[in-house]
């Protein structure tokens, strides 16, 4: 009787694993390689945006150092006046309703003073 042949010779099997083991020696580091590069892009889009901020806080600075702009400042945030001026508070009557819960924000996203938010709260508690 001739013995059946064999679908796998020995050669065939050394050959599949010898490719099977280059197959994982090569897919690591390149998984690792296609990892990186993706980081690197992330961080140079970081770098990106910081050079931009850095520009924009650059920017504010220069106008911060300007008498103008400073006195500008004074006078729109903390309310001051030049000497022999007088200052006056309009009341703006459509800036909230006194019945609702939201807070009054100024123009640049800041709180209202204190006091006003609390004589707000009584009209409120006044009108329940």
């Amino acid at each position: 009787m001739q013995p059946s042949p064999t679908p796998f010779t020995s050669r065939a099997v050394l050959l599949s694993g010898v490719l099977v083991v280059i197959v994982v020696l090569i897919a690591v580091p390149l998984r690792a390689y296609i990892m990186q590069r993706g980081q690197i892009a992330a961080l140079q889009a970081q770098k990106v945006a910081s050079e931009k901020n850095i520009e924009t806080l650059t920017a504010r600075i220069k106008s911060a150092k300007d008498p103008g702009v400073v006195r500008h400042q004074a006078r729109d945030r903390l309310h001051y006046v030049m000497p022999g001026e007088v200052a006056y508070i309009v009341l703006d009557s459509t800036a909230q309703d006194a019945t609702t819960n939201v807070p009054v924000r100024a123009p640049d996203g800041q709180q209202v003073p204190w006091y006003r938010a609390l004589w707000q709260s009584v009209q409120r508690a006044d009108a329940n």
